[in-house]
């Protein structure tokens, strides 16, 4: 009998701990989004990479980004909470920090970028295919949220944007 108590309480413990694992629904999206987003001004963008030692993320460089999504519902979604994001950028000022092997290592970025958006209540997800870009909280007309995307090839990079600077606004 007490063995039976000790397994009874060892599986409460591992229940309670785990807790049950279900799926949970996205919320309705707040509104729709699809239309032509703006920046308008060019945010700093910095980039940080493995290249020197390949296994510490160091700051390499900045630049300078004025941002356009154009975002447009999914078709494959019949709950509307998924949306396609192409966006492209103007980029200017971009400057080096450091050098590592007379390089920065900076793979540039495709343009423009194929992205998929996850709208749950006021947020958007941002990614590209496993990988997540940001989480950006919207309004009727504004969005804002952080840049923050990191890949892999021979070494890692990172891109990101900090303080919510990334803005972005309906145009109408």
């Amino acid at each position: 009998m007490r063995t039976l108590s000790y397994a009874f309480a060892i599986l409460a413990m591992i229940t309670l701990s785990t807790g049950c694992e279900k799926d949970t629904p996205l919320l309705t999206p707040a509104r729709k989004l699809e239309g032509t987003w703006k920046m308008t001004f060019p945010v700093t963008f910095y980039y940080e990479t493995e290249y020197c030692d390949f296994s510490t993320m160091q700051l390499m460089a900045t630049e300078k980004r004025l941002v356009t999504w154009v975002i447009t519902e999914d078709s494959a979604d019949p709950d509307g909470n998924t949306v396609r994001i192409n966006m492209n950028y103007v980029d200017s000022d971009f400057t080096i920090l450091q050098l590592c092997m007379n390089s920065t290592g900076i793979t540039p970025e495709v343009r423009p970028m194929f992205l998929t958006g996850i709208i749950n209540g006021d947020f958007l997800t941002i990614k590209s295919g496993s990988a997540e870009f940001g989480v950006f909280n919207f309004t009727t007309d504004n969005m804002e949220g952080n840049w923050d995307a990191t890949t892999c090839s021979i070494w890692c990079q990172h891109v990101y944007t900090v303080q919510q600077e990334f803005k972005v606004y309906l145009q109408h």
